[in-house]
């Protein structure tokens, strides 16, 4: 056997080598941060499909160059600050490094045999969330393959806690607060709840507390001879970063627990895979400033922290490192439950015989709570390293450059009558523009399109969604074509539906980068601008 594929020591371990002979790939590529994403070999899915499909009887090793220009083009570079395309997040070296020899030597965080010492980098992380979070209570916390698994991991729990109260599954309902990500009905789907059990709580006319309508709802669920298993709220959505009012909810269920003796408690789950990130606040003296962060911005952080602060209300909550400041690979999530009892609920030891573990030796066996069986080190380690390298002022920098430069974005397109940017008031980083024709620009009112207007506006907001799903398209394919030496953004053909049941697209603009700037911002609009008066010459021979 080829000792350079299964090498016998550290000595000729060429980890190290293949991932510079990668690197050089890209080096020659020439490809710098002013490209959006990396362009190596202009391959098409079909021909890859082709090249790689039959495997020879003698190794192939000599194909490892073209598995990498192959392979890696076009994959999106988060680092760079010319890529405003999603959530993703720019990475932390170290914490690759660590999530690399993690999988080099193929760490399995079960139990400490399988495990060592990496075992406690998990229980580390949850120390540190957890002072974050300012948590009274002894809180415990499991890494998990994505932030829809810690949704799942919240809804089990509650589920499992009602079952222990003798209700039936069927008899179980799920809240789940409006703009909530689409996760959380998939991960009732899994785990059988009917979705005509799944209710959506939604904001009032005057967008008041969403509290309201969860009071009514869960009313109302009871006099059917339901109940509430779970109630998942935001705690910083994909768009507009938004918070709900955690203290709200909590105050909720504790006043009709008071009223009805029925009432079994829900288990209160807070999506906070994004909005985690504000926790980081509350180490950070506001009075003082010390890092001089400008007062908009500031006041911006403050109110954000303002909410999450009250996540050690909730009984549990998700951190998502691979998105935004987080600066960890992907997958690299982690379930927060608050108060350690509740993972009982979760565990196998009453359920289910795990001897093929062995784990009986060790007292660290997470696996009794997880659902997977087999989870790596690797994002343990790569968080818990990610957090001691960048500390706390490098994330409360990159937080606040981003926040920044969104509310730069959002004051510079205003500017413009034929921009609108729909989410003025977000104090997150992403910014969501509408682009209108000229020919509507007159006649434009925002507030007929959100509703209030809204059955004689339902063709405009529909000509509207045509003409940006046109320049969208236009712009993508002239992107490829410039091989992503511009900038690259998306778009959301739903970023919002009126009252009139329209869905509202919108083209996002989503910075992750640590090295967007102040610049970029000026840069971004300059290149919007461009774009839009070219495509509005083109559009408008084809109208």
């Amino acid at each position: 056997m080829n000792k350079n594929i299964f090498p016998k020591n550290y000595k000729v371990n060429q980890l190290s080598d293949l991932i510079s002979q990668i690197h050089n790939v890209f080096i020659k590529s020439d490809n710098k941060l002013n490209r959006s994403r990396l362009v190596l070999n202009n391959i098409t899915g079909g021909q890859l499909l082709k090249k790689y499909s039959n495997i020879k009887q003698q190794n192939q090793s000599k194909f490892f160059t073209d598995f990498i220009g192959d392979f890696f083009s076009n994959i999106p570079r988060w680092r760079s600050p010319f890529l405003e395309y999603n959530i993703g997040s720019a990475i932390n070296s170290y914490a690759s490094a660590l999530y690399a020899i993690a999988l080099d030597e193929n760490i399995i965080n079960t139990h400490e045999g399988l495990a060592g010492n990496t075992m406690f980098a998990e229980k580390t992380v949850v120390n540190i969330l957890a002072d974050f979070a300012k948590l009274k209570t002894k809180p415990v916390g499991l890494f998990t393959f994505g932030g829809t698994a810690t949704n799942l991991y919240a809804l089990r729990i509650g589920i499992k806690k009602a079952l222990t109260k003798g209700i039936k599954l069927s008899d179980m309902y799920i809240l789940i607060t409006e703009d909530a990500h689409f996760s959380h009905q998939v991960s009732c789907d899994w785990l059988g709840i009917e979705p005509t059990h799944v209710w959506i709580i939604k904001k009032s006319k005057n967008n008041q507390s969403l509290s309201l309508d969860a009071q009514e709802k869960i009313k109302m669920i009871m006099k059917k001879g339901g109940h509430v298993a779970t109630i998942i709220i935001n705690g910083g959505t994909t768009y507009d970063q938004t918070i709900d009012n955690i203290l709200q909810f909590r105050n909720l269920i504790n006043k009709l627990l008071k009223q009805n003796s029925r009432m079994t408690k829900p288990h209160l789950h807070v999506d906070s895979v994004i909005g985690w990130s504000w926790l980081f606040m509350s180490k950070y003296d506001f009075n003082k400033n010390p890092l001089k962060i400008n007062g908009f911005t500031l006041q911006a952080l403050k109110s954000q922290y303002q909410k999450i602060k009250n996540i050690k209300l909730a009984d549990s909550w998700g951190v998502d490192f691979h998105k935004g400041i987080g600066a960890c690979p992907a997958p690299c999530s982690i379930i927060m439950i608050n108060k350690s009892s509740d993972i009982s609920f979760i565990s196998k030891v009453n359920s289910v015989e795990t001897h093929q573990l062995g784990k009986e030796e060790f007292l660290e066996s997470p696996v009794d709570y997880t659902l997977e069986t087999t989870r790596s080190a690797g994002p343990a380690l790569s968080a818990l390293i990610s957090l001691h390298t960048l500390g706390i002022n490098g994330y409360i920098k990159t937080l606040s450059s981003l926040v920044e430069s969104s509310l730069r974005l959002k004051e510079l397109l205003s500017k413009y009558k034929d921009i609108v940017v729909m989410n003025k008031n977000s104090k997150g980083f992403a910014t969501m523009v509408r682009l209108l024709p000229f020919s509507l620009v007159e006649k434009y009112l925002y507030k007929d399109e959100l509703g209030i207007l809204s059955d004689k506006f339902v063709e405009v907001s529909e000509s509207i969604n045509r003409y940006n799903q046109a320049f969208y398209k236009w712009y993508r394919e002239r992107l490829v074509k410039s091989n992503y030496r511009s900038f690259d953004f998306s778009y959301s053909k739903k970023y919002i539906e009126n009252t009139a049941g329209v869905s509202l697209g919108a083209i996002k603009l989503y910075p992750v980068s640590p090295f967007f700037s102040k610049k970029y911002c000026f840069e971004t609009v300059k290149y919007i601008r461009k774009l839009k008066n070219e495509f509005d010459l083109l559009y408008n021979k084809n109208e």
